[in-house]
């Protein structure tokens, strides 16, 4: 009556064949992600940008991996500018009257953004590595935005 009836357990399991491998659902990107996470568990951003705590794992995988940017006049003041053009020229900054980023801070704002780029890229370019530090210094309030144009209460305008 079931002589024609096989079970699971009368195959053989000799070809490993059989055993198809689960695809990962993980892609290269969520391990980028997790690798900004523990890097920020491990390390905190230096001083000059301790705010970057307070950005996302997005939008620092954005900082490392965007297009370059090298618009550093448009994201911090001129005494910053100057200090930023002699520390990557490799030249003495001169003195200036309001508080600066020294050299000291760039390279540590760089060795942090290096270290977060190698979060996401295997061959970093020092073009990179600046395009990122201008990326977090622009989440920073450095530079008042532009005044817009004064228009006053309703209440108090003529008619």
């Amino acid at each position: 009556m079931y002589d024609n009836y096989l079970s699971d357990a009368s195959l053989s399991s000799e070809s490993d064949s059989d055993d198809e491998d689960e695809p990962d659902i993980y892609d290269e990107r969520d391990q980028e992600y997790w690798n900004i996470e523990a890097f920020l568990e491990e390390y905190g951003p230096p001083p000059g940008i301790a705010y970057v705590t307070k950005l996302g794992v997005v939008a620092l995988y954005g900082c490392a991996t965007d297009p370059v940017r090298k618009d550093i006049a448009s994201v911090v003041p001129l005494q910053h500018v100057n200090t930023w053009e002699s520390y990557w020229s490799c030249t003495a900054a001169a003195p200036t009257t309001k508080r600066a980023f020294s050299h000291d801070e760039w390279d540590n704002m760089g060795r942090w953004a290096m270290q977060l780029c190698e979060c996401c890229m295997e061959h970093l370019t020092m073009i990179q590595i600046r395009s990122c530090m201008i990326r977090l210094l622009s989440y920073g309030r450095f530079i008042r935005p532009p005044a817009g144009r004064a228009v006053l209460p309703r209440t108090l305008r003529r008619r």
